[in-house]
């Protein structure tokens, strides 16, 4: 049986570091009310531009861009693609 505390805290350090790594600051982390096996991210880049995470209980990111739209976000940081991700939003 998995402890849900550790796997917040697990999911949480993953996010700061996620954060820390693109010289983002953290706003928040929480449970996604909807399906508590997932996990909201919340940042904020140099340019103060916010940006709202859904992360997966197998350690997927996927950037919410309103609308119901996302896309799928790389966790390994790679200054190269950043902000240029290859895939389209797509509806939930």
């Amino acid at each position: 049986m998995s402890d849900p505390v550790n796997s917040y805290t697990t999911a949480r350090i993953a996010f700061e570091l996620f954060v820390q790594a693109r010289g983002w600051q953290w706003l928040g982390f929480r449970s996604n009310p909807k399906n508590p096996s997932q996990y909201l991210g919340q940042c904020v880049d140099q340019n103060a531009k916010e940006y709202y995470f859904l992360i997966t209980q197998s350690g997927k990111y996927f950037r919410l861009l309103g609308d119901k739209k996302y896309e799928e976000y790389d966790y390994v940081y790679n200054p190269d693609k950043e902000g240029d991700q290859n895939a389209a939003p797509k509806e939930y």
